[in-house]
């Protein structure tokens, strides 16, 4: 049954929204002693990178969607430049020999498969630059909390605390992560919003 590539969207939402108030409840906690700080930042340098993988599993149920035409976009020119019914084959020709894809960072991967799979590339080329350059920050801030290499966490520092006037601990990846973006809002509230606006864009 052909569904609207909005669902994809939704879901990022959904799992947005639960984790949001996942952290939220955690720092419930830590304000009355249940957790420590200490506990609290491995709150936030879990839950982002298990957003992260979700996203990228959801550009990836996108793309094959499309290609075998399970998901209709609005965008009239979305279309496949071959017709593939089985997943199995799909993903066999999509992967090539290895046994997953990436799709983050986009530019460098997402881009790349669609103008190779989709007419022109859309829906996926259709992003603008702004949003794809923000969806490939994700992943520089993924890897930082995920590996922890000097070479990760300078990558985040060049991306997100290079010049800017910040505690020590949220120099850090999840300490970044837990600071303020606006009154009320930390970073992780934010860039999870912001990604689910980026995901509606893609998929609308």
């Amino acid at each position: 049954m052909t569904r609207p590539s909005s669902a994809v969207s939704e879901e990022v939402a959904a799992r947005a929204r639960g984790l949001d108030s996942y952290v939220r409840r955690m720092e419930k906690a830590q304000t009355y002693a249940t957790i420590s700080d200490t506990d609290l930042l491995r709150v936030y340098g879990g839950a982002f990178p298990y957003f992260h993988s979700f996203v990228e599993n959801s550009l990836e149920r996108l793309f094959l969607g499309l290609v075998m035409q399970r998901f209709v976009s609005n965008r009239r020119a979305t279309r496949p430049l071959l017709q593939i019914s089985s997943e199995q084959v799909a993903r066999q020709v999509v992967f090539g020999a290895r046994p997953y894809a990436d799709w983050l960072p986009y530019n460098q991967w997402t881009v790349k498969r669609a103008k190779a799979f989709l007419s022109g590339g859309r829906p996926f080329t259709d992003l603008s630059k702004p949003d794809r350059n923000f969806l490939d920050s994700l992943t520089v801030l993924r890897n930082a909390l995920a590996h922890e290499s000097s070479h990760a966490v300078a990558l985040f520092r060049q991306e997100f605390t290079l010049g800017k006037a910040l505690p020590p601990q949220q120099e850090r990846p999840a300490g970044y992560l837990r600071g303020q973006h606006a009154s009320g809002q930390t970073r992780f509230n934010y860039l999870l919003g912001r990604t689910v606006l980026v995901m509606r864009t893609l998929c609308r």
